[in-house]
């Protein structure tokens, strides 16, 4: 089922599926920002990742020696979630352990996922609470799709991603089956701020960048419009639209977790980046989408 929030500026309607966006819409100039998923290309929209952030190797982990299996970005995208609160301009959402998420992944957890519409911004705050009598080891990220292009007589080569101010990025070197390497190189922007798109970035794997900064935007060339992500305790950015296309969207993801690195099973314990949290505590990060029309 979906739900809707609004204001003045925004319309946007959430997924009981996964907590997941489904539409992100701009009142003023009648424009839908969100991947709408076809499946020519991705059937997604945007998903929530918990408790991996990619795949893993062979589908599998370990925790306490014992081998579990799991899918890419985890179950919760595929979960449905509670509405725990409803207003016209925010909406909470709830997951919590079940038999199903034992079976894969032995914690005790509660997941909250809240948007709130503030003016021309969408907020997206993540609560993550350790219900067990023992540390819960998880990741999260974002896996948001957004259309291209901004405008209808823009070329997807007539966007490009502004990291707001100068950074020394570092990217992630994938391996042909979707996990790390283990291979860290440079990876050089415009002026050391600008990466201009193209489909040509993404002919053989999704682009993994570390030392990202707060916040990025995407834009356009022959546009005043932009979407500005900025976000909180976020060690990854990952930039993706399917591999070898011309495919008309672009995901931008920001990530505190990353893919097991290739030929590794990982213990979850010891995963690179996996958030450590003591049992009742809670773990709190946002999103935040401003969008000018």
């Amino acid at each position: 089922m979906n739900y809707r929030i609004e204001n003045k500026n925004l319309r946007v309607d959430i997924s009981d599926l996964g907590a997941e966006l489904q539409s992100i819409y701009g009142k003023t100039t009648k424009f839908e920002y969100l991947w709408q998923g076809n499946p020519e290309f991705w059937s997604g929209r945007a998903y929530n990742l918990f408790p991996i952030c990619g795949r893993l190797y062979e589908g599998k982990y370990t925790y306490n020696g014992k081998e579990y299996k799991m899918g890419i970005h985890g179950f919760a995208k595929n979960m449905m979630f509670d509405v725990v609160n409803k207003e016209d301009n925010s909406i909470v959402f709830e997951l919590k352990t079940n038999e199903q998420t034992l079976s894969i992944y032995p914690f005790w957890f509660c997941l909250r996922i809240k948007y709130t519409l503030i003016d021309a911004k969408l907020k997206q705050e993540i609560e993550i609470e350790n219900k067990g009598i023992e540390n819960l080891y998880f990741s999260f990220g974002v896996h948001y799709g957004f259309n291209i292009p901004l405008c209808d007589d823009a070329k997807f080569d007539e966007h490009y991603i502004d990291f707001i101010k100068e950074q020394n990025l570092i990217r992630e070197l994938g391996s042909s089956n979707g996990l790390c390497s283990g291979v860290e190189v440079p990876y050089d922007l415009q002026e050391n701020r600008y990466l201009p798109l193209s489909h040509k970035l993404f002919e053989s794997n999704s682009i993994v960048l570390s030392n990202i900064g707060t916040d990025v935007t995407l834009k356009c060339n022959k546009t005043k419009r932009y979407i500005n992500l900025s976000y909180k305790d976020v060690e990854h950015l990952v930039l993706w639209h399917t591999l070898n296309t011309e495919a008309p969207f672009l995901c931008i993801e920001p990530w505190h977790g990353i893919p097991s690195y290739d030929g590794i099973v990982d213990k979850l314990e010891t995963k690179r980046d996996i958030i450590n949290l003591q049992t009742n505590s809670e773990y709190e990060t946002f999103i935040e989408l401003t969008f000018n029309e």
